[in-house]
């Protein structure tokens, strides 16, 4: 359905699907099967159980954050609020999850045009002006 609707394809590994309910009359929303929701968990569960540590795990898990919202952003299932709700709620709740600082996004509609690789960097960015702006209290 993303595809039918134009929307840029969501990355998921082989063999997992990706079910949109799209419907901006009824606004009914998403539905993410249970296979995408327990693919993203679980490649969280690898970076936090991998050799790495420090700061390219660190790294790992706000790739994968941002990677997440990015494929959810994609699929717009609100009328209105879709970066918002993706580019600034859902990654600093994902990141204060994992026990990561929040992120001061300034423009959450970035998550429509940026790579993931670039939202990394613009997530990082937010979280040293978070920590900026925290050390200043």
């Amino acid at each position: 359905m993303a595809r039918k609707n134009r929307y840029p394809e969501i990355e998921l590994r082989p063999g997992l699907q990706l079910v949109v309910v799209h419907d901006h009359k009824n606004n009914r929303g998403f539905q993410l099967s249970n296979e995408f929701c327990q693919a993203f968990e679980a490649e969280l569960q690898q970076i936090k159980e991998s050799s790495k540590k420090g700061m390219e795990q660190e790294l790992q898990k706000i790739f994968c954050i941002a990677k997440v919202c990015r494929n959810l952003q994609f699929t717009h299932p609100f009328k209105d609020g879709n970066g918002r709700t993706f580019g600034c709620i859902l990654v600093n709740g994902l990141l204060m999850r994992e026990g990561l600082s929040p992120s001061l996004i300034d423009d959450a509609n970035k998550f429509d045009a940026y790579s993931v690789d670039e939202l990394v960097e613009v997530i990082r960015s937010g979280q040293r002006q978070f920590n900026a702006l925290k050390s200043r209290f």
